[in-house]
């Protein structure tokens, strides 16, 4: 991980060696498994609601080799047993403490209406 100056401010910015090391790819998985339940226990109280959205998930800062400006990387897509967006975003928030509990920053990205 490096800390990156961007504007005025400082951003943690994960490398290559980071997105390789198990506790990452472990932190994804679980991130991925527990999005997908809680769309689906949304999805028998309430139905698929929400517009259909592109591009909605959740990123990180990424410095790629030999670069100096970080980049966007999307690490987890909104779940694909949903086209509605209401219906993933419901636990959204969840999900983006789980990753800051696991110590991974993240922020989300709504995407665009299909």
């Amino acid at each position: 991980m490096k800390i990156v100056k961007q504007g005025m401010e400082e951003i943690k910015c994960y490398q290559d060696n980071d997105l390789k090391e198990k506790h990452f790819i472990e932190i994804c998985k679980e991130a991925k498994w527990l999005w997908e339940l809680r769309t689906r226990e949304y999805i028998e109280k309430n139905g698929d609601v929400g517009a259909c959205v592109m591009g909605a998930g959740f990123n990180i800062w990424y410095l790629p080799p030999r670069a100096r400006k970080p980049r966007k990387k999307m690490i987890l897509r909104s779940p694909l047993i949903s086209q509605g967006s209401v219906t993933w975003e419901y636990s959204k928030y969840e999900i983006e403490q789980f990753f800051k509990k696991n110590e991974i920053d993240v922020y989300y990205t709504y995407g665009t209406i299909d």
